[in-house]
């Protein structure tokens, strides 16, 4: 049976997250546990997503919500594709062990993807205001600069969950240790409010195809990212892309809580990439 990993973002996930909601309900889910929800390092973070992974005893399904999405991007550009489905940090990863996403409250309270209040009075996720006063054209530049050769998007929108190719991610005695991910509303890094963010560690973003099948959530009022951006980053991903409508930023403030739409995207996920048991020889 596949093991559920929830990545939170910048913040953390608390009560009420729809990601703390499924820590609970979902048989098995663990949680990433970082020192430092509020000042996040990309190599500590990395790290301690990794160190979870490698804990898992079986097929592993990685859940992820903002900024949680590029801290599986740089987990998988830096140790999906080593010999042997391992590399090494490009120095040493310092601990991530700390307090669970929602163990307490984010200090200052300040505005954070996918946490509080945004920044300088801007519009509520899913008030539709875009932060930095203006809405992006839905053309904008792809993170990180140009798609990296090969990495564009796939005819349909993306990689379906179950096509993509298996390009040596870490595995485990009997297949591929990570076998898709769930990556709902990913910021994009340079856009408006998100420059004043402590988030420099994690640009420019990865932007190559991650080697397992992926789905890439995002809304069309996220005040984090327009949704032709969103898209973008799906096409360099080599995940499917779903618009899941006027949801914000997909986090409490946005009134997620529950979200049955992304318990069924898991859902269809995990069935569109569990591989069918051998057929028995006839006779």
């Amino acid at each position: 049976m596949e093991s559920v990993i929830v990545v939170p973002g910048l913040g953390g996930s608390g009560a009420g997250h729809w990601q703390a909601d499924w820590l609970w309900d979902l048989n098995g889910a663990v949680g990433v546990e970082q020192r430092d929800w509020d000042r996040p390092d990309r190599d500590e973070w990395v790290a301690a997503l990794d160190a979870t992974v490698q804990r898992a005893t079986g097929p592993v399904v990685l859940v992820a919500h903002s900024l949680g999405c590029h801290t599986v991007a740089h987990w998988a550009s830096r140790y999906a594709d080593a010999p042997g489905g391992r590399a090494e940090p490009g120095g040493a990863a310092r601990p991530g062990g700390g307090a669970r996403p929602g163990g307490g409250a984010r200090p200052g309270g300040g505005a954070r993807p996918g946490g509080g209040a945004q920044p300088g009075g801007a519009a509520q996720p899913g008030g539709g205001a875009q932060p930095g006063g203006g809405a992006q054209p839905g053309g904008a530049a792809q993170p990180g600069g140009a798609a990296q050769p090969g990495g564009g998007a796939r005819p349909g929108g993306g990689a379906q969950p179950g096509g993509a190719a298996q390009r040596g991610a870490t595995r485990w005695p009997g297949g591929p240790r990570v076998r898709a991910a769930l990556l709902v509303a990913p910021p994009d890094l340079d856009f408006g409010a998100a420059r004043g963010l402590p988030i420099a560690s994690f640009r420019p973003a990865a932007v190559g195809a991650l080697p397992f099948p992926a789905v890439l959530a995002a809304s069309s009022t996220d005040p984090w990212a327009t949704v032709g951006w969103s898209r973008g980053l799906a096409g360099q991903w080599g995940a499917r892309f779903v618009d899941v409508g006027d949801a914000g930023h997909v986090n409490v403030e946005a009134g997620f809580g529950p979200w049955p739409r992304g318990e069924q995207l898991l859902r269809d996920l995990i069935a569109a990439t569990t591989p069918s048991p051998p057929s028995r020889p006839a006779g």
